[in-house]
């Protein structure tokens, strides 16, 4: 007689201790979906069956909440059932599930052995910034035109956040500033993911300067944004002890260069979105910068503020694009915790450039690579520069550099664009010879480039499930 019913008891964990529920999932073999000679084979399956066995399933389809297709040795089994919701998400469509068979007989009884990965301070924090995170550019056109309103009309904010959106603004760095090797150094010690190590150099009396530190000025004004609406009104100190974040960090890291910049620990897990999440919903559209995460141009975008915008929509706005701001620096420190040393060194930074007439965005990708074959022995260093300039549209530049042979490869979408460049090529190619170092291939090509990095982490972010 062919089963009744499979029973499935779904062992999930909660606080690490197993915890089974009532079996309630069963065989329907009078299924419609399926015909008559696909059933014909659920039963010699079931026959074949014995305790204890371990095998596998793929969820076939997933009909509703109650019912599912499971394809086992590729017999299309009906399920029907009332699976617990620490189990939901195993039970997409192509997920994979292990089960354990607990009993055999007119009513089958399988236990699932998939369970979710424990979850680690690393993982829960990466799941908490992840929603929260947004790009910078729409955070800095308000800012540029909060100080421009200010200007225009200076009574129409309070004084003391009128001198904080002013520090944000003015500590930028600009393309005077990094002009140079010291220059960008500096400017790229101060974008914010250096912040708790910076923090802890100034506690060693060593002479470090917070005063220009990205991250720390955002974390002045959203308290100050925060007091301007009746939130937390205490004025936030000017103190290093002041500018540090909950703990998402603890073990030493190195930026390029080997300086110790912060104190984190590797994650265990890919940063995962909820399931059915939309990409752009969660500013996935402008992923964060994780490691794995190609460089990609990022416009300005026009400001949501303008001079009759009230204060409170003024006030709102800044802390939703100020906390944006802050979970993403967060999430990029988190997203270039050391995983494999073997893949050598790679980070993806972003770095906003002050210019007359506005803030610009450029995202420095640096890669550490090891040589290989005919080529010469040693690591190889990779810079990649993306940006999106009004006058110039999306820029890529590509600059390869293997013991003392530099290689520059440049992209431009725009036709004049491209012109311009390589029309100053023979500029570039006169820096490297007069930096001592033997010039291979310098073009520029109008495109996207065709070599990207590896494998998006956005992907990853995409395909993992919590």
């Amino acid at each position: 007689m062919l089963a009744e019913s499979i029973a499935f008891t779904a062992a999930h964990f909660h606080n690490g201790v197993v915890a089974k529920t009532q079996p309630t999932m069963e065989i329907r073999p009078s299924n419609p979906l399926l015909s008559t000679s696909a059933l014909s084979r659920v039963t010699p399956l079931l026959a074949s069956w014995k305790v204890g066995e371990i095998i596998e399933a793929t969820v076939a389809a997933r009909l509703s909440q109650e019912k599912l297709l499971l394809k086992i040795n590729d017999v299309v089994v009906p399920a029907r059932g009332n699976p617990p919701a620490s189990t939901d998400e195993q039970l997409t469509p192509g997920a994979t599930l292990k089960l354990e068979i607990v009993s055999v007989g007119k009513r089958p009884t399988l236990k699932v052995l998939n369970e979710r990965p424990s979850a680690t301070p690393q993982a829960d924090a990466i799941r908490t910034q992840l929603p929260r995170q947004a790009p910078l550019t729409p955070l800095l056109a308000n800012i540029v035109a909060f100080a421009q309103i200010a200007k225009e009309r200076p009574n129409a904010f309070p004084q003391p956040l009128t001198d904080l959106v002013k520090q944000v603004l003015n500590n930028l760095p600009t393309p005077k500033t990094i002009e140079g090797g010291p220059g960008i150094k500096e400017a790229l010690r101060t974008i914010g993911l250096f912040l708790e190590n910076n923090v802890q150099q100034q506690q060693a009396n060593r002479p470090i300067s917070l005063e220009r530190d990205i991250k720390g000025n955002l974390l002045r004004l959203l308290r100050e944004l925060n007091g301007s609406r009746g939130e937390n009104t205490a004025p936030l100190p000017n103190r290093s002890r002041e500018l540090t974040t909950p703990t998402l960090l603890s073990a030493p890291t190195t930026a390029p260069g080997g300086n110790a910049i912060t104190q984190v620990t590797k994650p265990l897990a890919t940063p995962p979105l909820p399931t059915g999440a939309n990409p752009t919903t969660y500013g996935l559209a402008t992923p964060p910068p994780f490691k794995s995460t190609p460089a990609h141009p990022q416009p300005r975008v026009p400001p949501t503020l303008n001079t009759s915008s009230p204060l409170e929509m003024v006030v709102n706005n800044l802390i939703e694009q100020v906390e944006g701001a802050l979970s993403r620096l967060r999430l990029t420190q988190l997203g270039h915790l050391p995983t494999d040393q073997s893949q050598g060194t790679s980070w993806l930074m972003e770095l906003p450039i002050r210019r007359e007439n506005g803030v610009d965005l450029i995202q420095l990708r640096l890669d550490q690579e090891s040589t290989h074959g005919d080529r010469p022995k040693g690591n190889g260093w990779v810079v990649t520069l993306a940006f999106s300039f009004e006058e110039l549209g999306p820029v890529y530049a590509r600059i390869s550099l293997v013991g003392k042979r530099v290689n520059a490869a440049l992209n431009a979408e725009r036709a004049s664009t491209t012109k311009l460049i390589s029309e100053h090529l023979s500029t570039l190619t006169s820096s490297f010879v007069q930096s001592g170092l033997e010039v291979g291939k310098v073009h520029c090509r109008q495109g996207k480039p065709s070599v990207q990095p590896s494998t998006s982490i956005t992907k990853a972010i995409l395909d993992t499930k919590a």
